[in-house]
């Protein structure tokens, strides 16, 4: 009842579902998570901000000093009109997905080139943590994964990127799991950047899904044969409404392109 209510963002039915489990004998640490839901989805930086440091983990320390204060640009890797890569690389802090080095980033004169962060699905975390080579860990700030058991696991060199556990959204989405860019803007919404902007990020609304050198040859093909099944289990109305929630609130911008995607119907979207 507590996920349908925030989905629909009927926040007095969300606030009554929460007493409910209040009054109840329920696990008070997933009670405070919700509750830290309940406020970070109306922007209610306060309560935030006093209730997320409660449950930090490794690393969320340096990384609440990183980007407090701080324009952050969250750079995807799907394709747009938008001639946005000036724009980008004037941002305090670059936020980019699956980095593998220089070879895997996409063309600078559209998507700029600079890079300070990257969060890691689970596809690309087996091959930076566990792979041949990851020399190139050591051009970040910080390197974000999903799984814990993954970074109990390194037994890799020291590098000069710090490790940490993303906050994700899945507890609280009604239905499916969420992607990336939605994981990556709920992670940030627990500390206190100045603004977070998103770029590159087109909600499937192209017929080419990302730049060419994002994907491995290999995780290509995987990603072809998994692509119905990857919409089943990241429902897109989904993703587009909570998106359109953290906009709604004010605490997220987006290009041109991105704005116009947020400003659709559900019935608009699902036509285009």
């Amino acid at each position: 009842h507590f996920n349908a209510a925030m989905d629909k963002q009927d926040y007095e039915r969300a606030l009554a579902a929460l007493n409910h489990l209040k009054s109840r004998d329920c696990d008070q640490k997933k009670l405070r998570k919700m509750e830290l839901h309940f406020h970070l989805m109306q922007g209610h930086r306060d309560e935030v901000l006093k209730i997320a440091p409660q449950f930090y983990r490794i690393h969320d320390q340096e990384f609440a000093e990183f980007v407090r204060g701080k324009r952050i640009a969250i750079v995807g890797p799907a394709p747009s009109d938008d001639q946005v890569a000036e724009e980008i690389d004037q941002f305090d802090i670059v936020i980019r997905t699956n980095y593998r080095g220089a070879s895997s980033l996409p063309p600078a004169q559209d998507y700029g080139s600079k890079i300070d962060v990257s969060y890691y699905n689970y596809t690309y975390t087996k091959q930076v943590l566990f792979g041949a080579e990851n020399d190139y860990l050591d051009d970040l700030k910080f390197a974000i994964f999903k799984n814990k058991s993954d970074l109990d696991r390194y037994r890799g060199r020291p590098t000069s990127a710090q490790f940490r556990l993303m906050n994700q959204i899945n507890d609280f989405i009604f239905n499916g799991k969420s992607q990336m860019m939605q994981n990556i803007i709920y992670d940030l919404l627990h500390f206190e950047p100045a603004e977070i902007k998103l770029f590159k990020s087109n909600f499937f609304m192209s017929n080419q899904r990302y730049y060419a050198s994002y994907a491995s040859p290999t995780n290509r093909e995987q990603q072809k044969n998994s692509f119905w099944l990857n919409f089943a289990t990241h429902d897109l109305f989904t993703q587009l409404r909570f998106t359109q929630q953290i906009v709604n609130i004010k605490n997220l911008n987006s290009e041109n392109s991105i704005s116009h995607i947020l400003n659709m119907k559900p019935n608009k979207y699902c036509e285009e």
